[in-house]
């Protein structure tokens, strides 16, 4: 399993494997909120500890993102948030709002990083400019193929 720990919280003692989220013995992080609860079954194995020493690299979005990534995935309707639970070959299962799914990039699924504000900003500009009905000129944005 490989867990971004670069993205927990600084309070974060613990991965919750059957949670998908960041979590200490008071509760878990949903969300990026803080949620604190009684944990049942505090110390079992799917409590993953936080290494000794952080982790400093992150998935960079080239091919299948590692086991507890949590990433963007493309469905029928549109990019969602996912938290990827395993992976076998060509395939992943994930864990999306709506449940869990085997996903395919044969099947047309892709990942990506998840996004920042400003990138998703600049992708509704860029979105924007294109959906404009005019025709491009000199260093004006244009669509593959135009």
């Amino acid at each position: 399993m490989n867990i971004d720990w670069t993205e927990a919280p600084d309070d974060a003692t613990h991965w919750d494997a059957l949670g998908g989220c960041f979590c200490n013995e008071q509760g878990w992080w949903i969300d990026e909120k803080y949620i604190t609860r009684n944990h049942l079954y505090w110390g079992d194995r799917h409590y993953i500890p936080r290494p000794v020493e952080p982790a400093t690299t992150a998935w960079d979005g080239t091919g299948f993102p590692p086991v507890g990534t949590i990433c963007e995935c493309l469905f029928n309707d549109g990019w969602v948030k996912v938290v990827v639970l395993s992976v076998n070959g060509d395939e992943a299962w994930v864990r999306r709002p709506r449940g869990s799914h085997i996903v395919s990039k044969g099947l047309g699924n892709e990942f990506r990083p998840i996004r920042t504000q400003a990138q998703r900003e600049r992708e509704d500009a860029v979105e924007k400019a294109l959906a404009m009905d005019c025709h491009p000129r000199e260093g004006m944005l244009r669509r593959v193929g135009e």
